[in-house]
Order: structure tokens, then C-alpha cells, then sequence
């Protein structure tokens, strides 16, 4: 855990927008981590603001949401897409996994968005469906992506079926086997995933579009 003061030294003029809606642009910035007590910022040594008042921090080119404290670290969120009215946002992290074999460090991404700079939820087709469920423009292309989610729903059951029939019957010495059914009934899952993802995106950009 990282503890104590640090002088945050920035190429770029930053401003920092509080939870309240109040925009704070100091000329110095410092940010403490105590041992015991919430970490906080200093701004031009005449103001104490607490990480989780602060719900932006903006540059000149680029938007981070904070989403708390981890280990002595600020976590956020880095905006990849301006609106106007639904933000995209990335981030990044490197996942450990662990084997009785290797130890392994993989980067993961993930993707959120914010509507009117609300919560902010993963981009999934529930989560875009409410989110759009105001313009029917976008609403109606959203309902395309439904009929890659039937293909996931019926490859998966019938995985499920053809597995629990060969464990049934115990027959695992026959061509299609219990590994083969299940590799088999995730090829088309996989092949549904993408355009799925691509229609939510999609319906994001027809929702900040001017009507």
C-alpha cells in the first residue's frame, strides 16, 4: 500500500469535478495517503477534497471517472468516447492466473458506458436496452442483436442436453463424446458474441446522434 504525500507533477492543465457538480482547477496538486483515514488531495494548499468526493478528473484531451481506492491506489476509469449523452469508458488491468503448471499475467479490457454522467454499468444488451429504451431509433436496431442471442441460448441448452444425455447413458467412448458436444455447442456462441457486441456499440452511436 502506498502511503503518505505525493506531489502529482502534470504536463497538462487538469481540473478536478467533484460529485456535487463543483469544478476545482488548481495550479498544484498533492495527494495524500495516511496510514489510517481516507487518502485526499490538497489543491493549492487551501483545499482538502477526499478521493471519493471526486467523480472526474479532465485534461486537456481525455476524461477519467474515479471509482475509489485499491491497495494504496487510485482506481478509474478512462473515457474513450464523448457522448454526448452516453460515455464510453476502458479499463484496463492486468489479471494473475494461477496454475499447478505456470503462473501467467494476462492484460484485460473491459467496457463501461454512462448515460447524463450517471452510474456507470458494463456494456451488455440489458444495460444498453434501458439505456436507450428512450429513442426508438436506436431501440429498434438494439433488437437485432436478439436473434444472435436465440443462437447463444439454443447452442448452450443443447450442449447442456447432449452432455447430460452421454452422462446418462454413459457413453463416453462414442464419437461424440462428452468434450466433443461441448466444444462443439460453443463454435456458434463464439460466432455470436462479436456482431452481439458490435450491434450494442452500434446502438450507443445512434443514440448520441442529433435527431
Amino acid at each position: 500500500m502506498l502511503c503518505g504525500t505525493h506531489t502529482l507533477l502534470l504536463g497538462q492543465d487538469q481540473s478536478y469535478i467533484l460529485h456535487n457538480g463543483t469544478m476545482i482547477t488548481p495550479s498544484a496538486t498533492t495527494f495524500t495517503n495516511p496510514p489510517r483515514g481516507m487518502a485526499y488531495f490538497n489543491f493549492d494548499n487551501q483545499y482538502i477534497v477526499e478521493v471519493p468526493s471526486v467523480k472526474y478528473i479532465e485534461y486537456d484531451t481525455v476524461r477519467y471517472r474515479i471509482t475509489g481506492m485499491f491497495k494504496g491506489n487510485i482506481q478509474y476509469l478512462k473515457r474513450i468516447k464523448n457522448g454526448p449523452r452516453i460515455d464510453i469508458y476502458l479499463k484496463e488491468y492486468k489479471k494473475t492466473g494461477l496454475s499447478p503448471f505456470k503462473n501467467s499475467i494476462t492484460n484485460k479490457t473491459e467496457f463501461f458506458f454512462e448515460k447524463d454522467e450517471g452510474p456507470t454499468k458494463t456494456i451488455t444488451y440489458n444495460h444498453v436496452k434501458w439505456a436507450v429504451i428512450d429513442d426508438p431509433v436506436s431501440h429498434a436496431h438494439l433488437k437485432t442483436a436478439n436473434k444472435f442471442r436465440w443462437i447463444q441460448l439454443i447452442s448452450v441448452s443443447l450442449g447442456a442436453y447432449a452432455a447430460i444425455t452421454a452422462i446418462q447413458q454413459e457413453d463416453f467412448r462414442s464419437p461424440i463424446s462428452l468434450v466433443s458436444v461441448s466444444l462443439l455447442s460453443l463454435i456458434p456462441v463464439t460466432l455470436a458474441q462479436k456482431p452481439k457486441q458490435k450491434i450494442l456499440y452500434e446502438a450507443i452511436d445512434l443514440y448520441n446522434q442529433p435527431r
